[in-house]
């Protein structure tokens, strides 16, 4: 309830099957140690956990105090189904570092959630987001035998370095998946993704979908959606008002994967690709590298704004 806590260098804070308060006047020191709470945590006052992965939480989360990270990971692992997490706090020690959910149970988000890693482990049970938002800062993983469900939420991609996203198949849809990351890009690891409402790639930010497949409602594009070529790409509602759409692949594409409609559409591969349809650019159409082919079948190409052509353009009689 006060005072100042001390968990050593190598030692080991357990706790059994009670949940655990960490009272308002109260200071937790656990920066080299490792804490193993075997139901719920409460923080009402400060928490200095552990770095790498060496905080177990069994139980609850509920933060209204400070929790500072020290760049480690939480591991939820509950005993028992429908516990909830309640990010909480203030400033800093508002935010989650790495966040891992292992065990089969599920567990529910109670309140919006920052974090830098967020990873449901292989047999990692369920993750409920129930509708709220999440912003993750590094990589995103969903395991095999496990499962994430949106409940409608939207997740923000918003790192300053490059952020990798992996869902094995089947296991967890976004709802809204916005990238704001404006240092480097977002891109998909393996797997395909499907977004059940919008995809959203603010202005100076990167998705490359790196080979993979993606489905998606609406498209609202600021940036740039970049893919090789062979992709599945379904988009219902494609953004025809702003954006850039680039093509990076080296292979021999019979089609443009991501349809033939854009604001500003960009070749820059080694590649080639062919028409199989008139195509419709309301921006600028730039080739940088690459080929681009209207085909034997003279598909024709409709320009609204710049035409850029630094490699080669196949025109038939088109």
């Amino acid at each position: 309830q006060g005072g100042t806590f001390e968990v050593p260098s190598g030692s080991k804070l357990s706790t059994s099957r009670w949940n655990s308060v960490v009272g308002s006047a109260a200071t937790v020191n656990a920066e080299d140690g490792t804490l193993v709470f075997g139901n719920g945590l409460t923080i009402k006052g400060t928490l200095n956990a552990p770095d790498g992965a060496r905080l177990t939480v069994k139980g609850a989360w509920a933060n209204s105090g400070t929790f500072n990270h020290n760049s480690g990971t939480v591991i939820f692992n509950p005993r028992q189904n429908n516990r909830f997490i309640k990010p909480g706090g203030t400033g800093s020690g508002k935010a989650f570092y790495n966040v891992k959910k292992v065990g089969r149970k599920n567990i529910k988000l109670k309140n919006e959630i920052s974090l830098n890693n967020f990873e449901i482990a292989y047999k990692g049970g369920t993750w409920y987001a129930q509708g709220k938002d999440m912003s993750v800062s590094g990589s995103w993983k969903v395991g095999g035998r496990s499962n994430y469900i949106h409940g409608n939420n939207t997740v923000t991609f918003n790192g300053s370095t490059s952020q990798n996203i992996n869902v094995s198949p089947n296991k967890g849809d976004f709802y809204n998946l916005t990238v704001s990351n404006t240092t480097d890009a977002v891109s998909l690891e393996s797997n395909a993704i499907q977004i059940d409402n919008k995809l959203t790639i603010s202005a100076s930010s990167t998705l490359d979908i790196n080979g993979q497949d993606l489905t998606a409602s609406e498209l609202d594009n600021a940036g740039t959606l970049q893919l090789r070529g062979d992709e599945t790409v379904a988009i219902t509602s494609m953004d025809v008002d702003s954006g850039t759409v680039t093509y990076d692949g080296t292979g021999t594409y019979p089609q443009l994967a991501a349809g033939d409609q854009y604001y500003d559409l960009t070749l820059n591969s080694s590649g080639s690709i062919t028409l199989d349809a008139d195509l419709d650019v309301n921006g600028a159409l730039t080739i940088t590298d690459g080929t681009l082919d209207v085909s034997s079948s003279n598909y024709g190409i409709n320009v609204g704004g710049n035409w850029s052509n630094s490699d080669i353009f196949v025109s038939w009689s088109g």
